[in-house]
């Protein structure tokens, strides 16, 4: 696996904003982004967020067709594509004329220059576009904005209650808003290491929660599944830090959360969301102690994000089986780090901003 750190994906990000800013991108432009569940995609989402783009993303597998078509529809601008799964979105952009960038490995990104004052957008920006699957028709582009997109943060202190102990993974698409929001966004918003797998392997998942203690999981009903079937002679003691594991996607039989929690010493709890509703609807308890196959607790969206504490303890982000460790600290999102590392008081951040960016410097 590859190793960074917070501080070495803050730059990155930095230095990918200032590219997109030099291109002519203002507040508000909408831009594709289609790259799996990689270190990369971070890099660039973030990045993308922090010159002010309105971002779209797409599944890595989806034919030009598809790609053409949500790029007509959004009035998108530029089209950025990780290299090994560039081909379509390359080939749309060149039928329209659109500039197309062919984004590489991190350690390839040059980050000499970096934008230092990320643009701050009101809270009734469109930060984000995701398109739903389209099985009544035509997919539609379901437009996420600043406020919303905060108000799911604070759902998920009260609802996940992420401790500075916490460490999350997933091997989810990135590109929906499960993985996206749901994994993603919400442990980078509470300075939690995220551990990301591509592509998806039961065998190797399982692993990855052992190996990298991992005390929250995500995942969809035939993860859970597989997982089951590949676990071989794992106890629950291999798992001991694993507290919580969320699925959503489908229903998920009451026998498979049964025989999860016999395995992995852990009860998986269901959530209910749509791309409208920035990913939760409604969530179960962490204190449900009968097995339930339908959510039974709407999440306590509130309308405003409230202050969140900061992040000093040094932690670490895997990614594809890689490692990011922060010494830096990070105040909501790694973004936030500060040059210093010296914590900065939550009264000293901005919490407008779609990823709550205090200062890229």
């Amino acid at each position: 696996g590859r190793e960074s750190t917070f501080g070495a994906l803050r730059d990155a990000v930095a230095a990918f904003a200032k590219r997109v800013v030099d291109a002519g991108v203002s507040p508000g432009d909408r831009v594709l982004l289609v790259a799996p569940t990689i270190p990369e995609f971070v890099a660039a989402y973030y990045g993308l967020h922090a010159a002010g783009a309105t971002v779209i993303t797409m599944n890595v597998m989806a034919p030009a067709r598809e790609l053409g078509y949500v790029v007509d529809d959004a009035g998108v601008g530029l089209v950025v594509a990780w290299q090994d799964t560039a081909d379509a979105a390359e080939a749309v952009a060149g039928e329209r004329g659109l500039p197309f960038w062919r984004i590489g490995p991190l350690e390839d990104w040059d980050i000499s220059d970096q934008l230092h004052t990320p643009v701050d957008l009101p809270d009734d920006a469109t930060a984000l576009i995701i398109y739903t699957s389209g099985t009544t028709g035509r997919p539609k582009g379901a437009e996420l904005a600043v406020s919303g997109i905060a108000a799911m943060v604070d759902a998920a202190e009260h609802v996940i209650e992420f401790s500075d102990d916490d460490r999350s993974g997933t091997a989810l698409p990135l590109f929906h808003v499960f993985g996206q929001i749901m994994v993603m966004h919400l442990a980078l918003s509470f300075g939690t290491p995220v551990s990301l797998l591509h592509p998806f392997h039961p065998r190797t998942f399982v692993e990855m929660i052992r190996d990298d203690e991992l005390t929250v999981v995500s995942g969809v009903p035939t993860m859970w599944v597989a997982m089951l079937h590949a676990a071989g002679d794992a106890t629950p003691e291999d798992f001991a830090r694993l507290r919580l594991a969320s699925s959503g996607g489908a229903s998920l039989p009451a026998e498979v959360i049964r025989a999860f929690e016999e395995k992995f010493g852990t009860r998986i709890r269901e959530g209910y969301g749509l791309s409208e509703t920035c990913g939760w609807a409604t969530f179960a308890p962490l204190d449900t102690v009968k097995p339930r196959s339908s959510v039974t607790r709407t999440a306590s969206v509130a309308a405003a994000l409230p202050t969140l504490s900061g992040v000093s303890e040094p932690s670490r982000v895997a990614a594809s089986r890689s490692t990011f460790s922060r010494p830096y600290s990070v105040t909501f999102a790694v973004c936030a780090c500060a040059a210093s590392g010296a914590p900065r008081t939550p009264a000293t951040a901005t919490a407008t901003s779609f990823f709550f960016i205090e200062s890229l410097l």
